[in-house]
């Protein structure tokens, strides 16, 4: 068997073979690409808090909170539905819990409630948009949320991306925001990456893959040289040698 019919099998087998994947590729890629980025990351899902800190009123210097907190870590003075409050992490035997403080006497702020999460919700959220529905998350977070954020209030919204802010318990803060354009994105990079589970591009699949594609490609640039290339190299030199010939007055 020629080194030409042997490309020439290689090349059609390998992309039968690897068809679906590049369509995959071309897809996932075209929609990753299309959408705008911080669109994707949902920043335009919510407006910023431009309330402005009044210093006047801050009557709990920070030095009385470490007294009273000797374990806080990652104290920030920020606001929180236009006024101003203090967050904090404390360690417990539970582990990192999340605390807010009235900056104006100390007084630790509840947890936040139902009804406080929907006022946090509708105060952030960009959109006219009615809440079509809230969960409390306790145990087990979905896959579009790290754990590490848990206890949570999930808030859907009834817009066209089915909007969903999540919004911590102990500190008041959407800690992310997801949407449906989001959700496709996400399914998108899985295929991608060819990484159905942990969405981690250094995955065997994705090697092996790409070690095919390579030479599928080689494969094919040797049979566009025999197929093509080669076939043509004959005429060139007749028509050279021809044109030489007349130069030299030869017949």
């Amino acid at each position: 068997m020629s080194f030409s019919n042997t490309s020439r099998k290689i090349h059609k087998w390998l992309m039968l073979l690897l068809s679906i994947q590049f369509l995959i590729w071309s897809i996932s890629g075209l929609y990753m690409v299309v959408f705008d980025i911080d669109y994707i990351h949902g920043d335009s899902l919510i407006v910023e808090d431009k309330s402005v800190i009044d210093h006047q009123q801050i009557n709990y210097s920070f030095s009385e909170l470490l007294i009273d907190y000797p374990t806080a870590k990652n104290v920030e003075l920020s606001t929180f539905v236009g006024t101003s409050i203090y967050r904090f992490t404390v360690q417990s035997e539970q582990g990192p819990n999340k605390v807010m403080l009235d900056p104006k006497n100390g007084k630790k702020i509840p947890d936040i409630n139902e009804s406080m999460a929907v006022k946090v919700a509708n105060y952030y959220y960009q959109g006219d948009a009615e809440i079509a529905d809230i969960i409390l998350l306790t145990q087990q977070a979905p896959f579009e949320l790290s754990a590490r954020h848990l206890p949570v209030w999930r808030v859907d919204f009834d817009d066209f991306a089915r909007s969903t802010l999540y919004i911590s318990v102990g500190s008041g803060e959407i800690v992310t925001r997801r949407h449906q354009f989001w959700r496709i994105f996400d399914l998108m990079f899985s295929l991608h990456v060819m990484d159905y589970e942990d969405e981690d591009p250094a995955n065997n699949l994705l090697l092996w893959v790409a070690l095919f594609s390579m030479l599928a490609v080689i494969s094919g640039m040797v049979l566009t040289y025999y197929r093509v290339i080669k076939i043509r190299l004959p005429k060139n030199k007749k028509s050279a040698f021809k044109d030489l010939s007349q130069k030299q007055g030869v017949k």
